[in-house]
């Protein structure tokens, strides 16, 4: 018992593997849920699972566009978003090295 704190601490590539293998393990999960959602929307919808199998195999260039479409959409909302609450950067209140100095004025040494 008296020896109990000299435990071996992991080694650095043990280190990198386990937090490898961790990193895998949320992966799957992740994977496993995106992969339940898509099964309950195709039952929602009644899709036949032939259907969905047919668009995952030979869709792909769909799915590139529809997913293209989604991020334009959502570019345009940030944008409209931005443009409705503009980020105020106005200097009142406070200084900034580049204001309160000309460049000649820096000391250097």
């Amino acid at each position: 018992m008296a020896n109990d704190f000299k435990k071996k601490e992991p080694t650095k590539t043990e280190k990198v593997l386990y937090e490898l293998m961790m990193r895998q393990e949320v992966t799957d999960r992740n994977l496993w849920t995106t992969s339940a959602h898509v099964i309950g929307l195709g039952m929602l919808l009644s899709i036949k699972p032939e259907q969905i199998a047919e668009f995952l195999v030979n869709g792909q260039e769909k799915i590139k566009e529809y997913g293209t479409q989604i991020n334009q959409a959502i570019d345009k909302l940030e944008k409209e978003r931005q443009a409705a609450h503009p980020h105020d950067h106005s200097h009142e209140g406070h200084e900034h090295p580049h204001e309160s100095a000309a460049p000649e004025a820096v000391k250097k040494e």
